[in-house]
């Protein structure tokens, strides 16, 4: 499994490289998850631009995060409220009603695995990754188990075969926060 993206370099870096013109991107940051850094990071990846320098129409609409407490209690802060909920102003929370919550626990477990102790939360736009093709599956040849007896001592065996890729034709559908080496935002 590649985890690069189409430009040679990793899916999170700090100078993706334009195509044909244009400066280096990032989708790479430092910064908790509060509902200013949420705004921060939507207006970083709305403001990212294609290969030719044109503006693209991403609109993140998933926050996705591992299975932690403190987290989910971030996450839910910044968006679940309609007033701001750092004040008693009243002022209405433009965050609000906005966002759907992915709480995942095996990207826990894929952060532990990988040596990962900073809690990272990601945006998504869920369009741009189906249209873009961002992260891609291809399933070549289905999955196919069979169980057969050893005739030496019967127990079951299982046979299966199966072919599939699986990497990433684009960065542009996903950036994460909080982690350390990141652009600020």
């Amino acid at each position: 499994f590649d985890c690069a993206a189409a430009d040679g370099k990793a899916l999170f870096a700090k100078d993706h490289p334009a195509k044909v013109k244009g400066k280096a991107q990032s989708n790479l940051f430092t910064g908790d998850l509060t509902a200013a850094n949420l705004s921060l990071l939507e207006t970083r990846m709305q403001n990212t631009v294609g290969d030719n320098g044109e503006l693209l129409n991403i609109a993140p609409d998933t926050i996705w995060i591992p299975n932690d407490g403190a987290l989910k209690d971030k996450a839910f802060a910044a968006v679940g409220s309609d007033k701001n909920p750092t004040d008693s102003t009243n002022a209405y929370n433009q965050q609000y009603g906005r966002w759907n919550i992915l709480v995942d626990p095996y990207l826990t477990e894929a952060l532990e695995r990988a040596g990962i102790t900073d809690k990272p939360w990601f945006l998504l736009d869920s369009k741009i990754l189906a249209d873009m093709d961002g992260a891609i599956f291809q399933d070549r040849v289905k999955l196919i188990v069979r169980s057969v007896l050893d005739d030496n001592n019967d127990n079951n065996l299982w046979k299966g075969r199966g072919r599939f890729a699986a990497g990433f034709a684009d960065w542009r559908f996903v950036a994460v926060g909080g982690m350390t080496g990141g652009s600020s935002l």
